[in-house]
């Protein structure tokens, strides 16, 4: 294709007016806040400045069947020239079979730069119908990839673009490009802090939770208690006979040997002295029993590598919290009367399985309605530490909730026996 002379004053001033249109359009992007007008804006003052008689911005996605369709998502034009933009023609083009060399280009980061009666009749005719004679078209990389396309029509003349025009046009796609980064960075920021809010609600909930739990217990069955100590003792001074005091009196310290039982049971429940004592095995283990014993339902362990073993206490305790709020769920609505609880760990990792066989449920529908207040507080304590975890239900086909969190060379030291 022929090039026209880039040191011409018409070229020159063409070519300044689109690199203007290009810094104009890079400070819009960073300043206003409606992303659309934007655009718009952008599109119009390239077009002016190349004296072309359409821009548009296409973009480009990977259907199911592996092909390239390519839909136009914004346009702007000339006085007088017919809009595009509701053309239904132009939405899911498939490229691969209506335009391959052009789609070849593009995803190769290539303009494509033609006259319209110098291509082949197959891709003649969607452009004649728009009543295109030159056509301009620069791809639209976001993050490195291929995101899509901008292109430049000249419905009156056969448009011959300079070098330098070219690449100011270039130019103008790479700012396109930055600006759909800047959106996508923007719009990930904003679902992380939507995230953070509903978290932070989610965690208050939980600690109004846990308060209003130790509460009923302090009251219903430590107050109870103290108060039938505190009954038994006083009849036990109003007694004449000594032998009846002391029957009283080993009343109240069954009493105090039962409180003092379940003064602990609710000291282990908000914090193990085993774990920090003796590690996380031996926690696991005398949870499962105490589980076991309340609720019936058999718990069976395999580990591997945890063994005479310590990690840092934020990897034990969120190990053995995320153990313990599968438990809870398990006795409170699988229905099931087993579970199966793996650990692993090496040098980089370790890892725990809760499986059951029970009732299940829809994950999507639990997060939905909000139920699933647990499940999202350990998965939060396990990214905190860099680590991921699955949910894997479904109706009828029980659960199975699989956590690992990374290990440094600190994370890990030899237990200590003492």
């Amino acid at each position: 294709m022929r090039m026209s002379d880039p040191s011409s004053a018409v070229e020159i001033g063409r070519v300044d007016a689109i690199l203007e249109a290009v810094s104009f359009s890079a400070e819009q992007f960073m300043k206003v806040n409606n992303w659309e007008l934007a655009i718009q804006q952008m599109l119009e003052r390239l077009g002016r400045a190349a004296h072309v008689s359409r821009v548009y911005v296409f973009q480009d996605e990977m259907g199911a069947d592996g092909i390239l369709y390519s839909s136009q998502k914004y346009e702007w034009d000339a006085e007088g020239i017919k809009p595009q933009i509701n053309n239904v023609e132009l939405q899911n083009i498939p490229l691969r079979y209506r335009y391959p060399r052009w789609e070849e280009a593009l995803k190769n980061g290539q303009p494509v730069l033609c006259i319209v009666k110098d291509l082949p009749e197959s891709e003649q005719e969607l452009l004649v119908a728009q009543d295109i004679k030159s056509i301009a078209i620069f791809p639209i990389l976001v993050e490195h990839l291929h995101w899509g396309h901008i292109g430049f029509d000249d419905c009156m003349i056969e448009h011959q673009w300079s070098l330098a025009e070219m690449e100011a046009l270039k130019a103008a796609a790479g700012i396109f490009g930055a600006a759909i980064e800047r959106k996508r960075a923007e719009a990930a920021l904003q679902e992380k802090n939507t995230q953070l809010a509903i978290l932070s609600h989610q965690l208050v909930e939980i600690q109004e939770t846990e308060r209003r739990f130790i509460a009923l217990e302090l009251h219903d069955e430590i107050g109870q208690a103290l108060t039938g100590i505190r009954l038994t003792l006083e009849l036990g001074m109003q007694l004449p006979d000594l032998e009846e005091t002391r029957v009283k009196i080993a009343q109240a310290l069954k009493m105090v040997d039962a409180l003092t039982g379940h003064v602990k049971d609710i000291s282990h429940m908000l914090r193990p002295n085993l774990l920090d004592d003796l590690g996380l095995l031996p926690a696991l283990l005398w949870l499962f029993e105490n589980f076991s014993s309340q609720t019936q339902i058999q718990v069976s362990i395999q580990h591997v590598g945890i063994s005479d073993r310590r990690f840092k206490p934020e990897v034990e305790i969120t190990v053995y919290r995320v153990v313990q709020e599968a438990l809870t769920n398990i006795a409170r609505h699988s229905g099931a009367d087993c579970a199966v609880v793996k650990t692993w760990a090496n040098s980089h990792v370790i890892g725990v399985q809760i499986e059951d066989k029970g009732k299940g449920f829809n994950l999507n529908d639990m997060m939905i309605a909000k139920k699933a207040i647990g499940l999202t507080g350990i998965r939060e304590r396990v990214r905190w530490l860099g680590g991921t975890m699955n949910i894997e239900s479904s109706p009828d086909a029980g659960t199975r909730i699989t956590a690992e969190i990374p290990l440094d060379s600190g994370s890990i030291f030899d237990c200590e026996r003492r």
